[in-house]
């Protein structure tokens, strides 16, 4: 299955993307996120993927992106640190991106 998120994604917008996303996860399946249509991101946006990764993990199932975070994305991941952390690799797919 795969979710696209276009927009701005912030607190307004959390609660229903973990909705969305607490009902595509499912054991033994990749749910696929495609976030490049996001125009803009806080870090509620961020929390609500990260839990729903770890959540995809703890069913047997896994989260992925469709492809490297978008620039709002990378710069809210920035701000809060997540550049020098393994989750890194998850939002990037592992690409040095500006």
């Amino acid at each position: 299955m795969t979710l696209t998120i276009n927009n701005e994604q912030d607190l307004r917008t959390v609660g229903a993307l973990q909705q969305q996303l607490l009902e595509a996860i499912a054991p033994g399946q990749c749910t696929m996120l495609d976030i490049a249509g996001v125009t803009a991101a806080d870090l509620g946006f961020v929390q609500v993927i990260e839990s729903a990764r770890r959540h995809a993990a703890a069913v047997g199932g896994e989260l992925c992106l469709a492809g490297p975070a978008p620039a709002p994305v990378r710069d809210v991941l920035d701000l809060a640190g997540f550049s020098a952390t393994p989750a890194k690799v998850f939002w990037t797919h592992g690409a040095n991106q500006p």
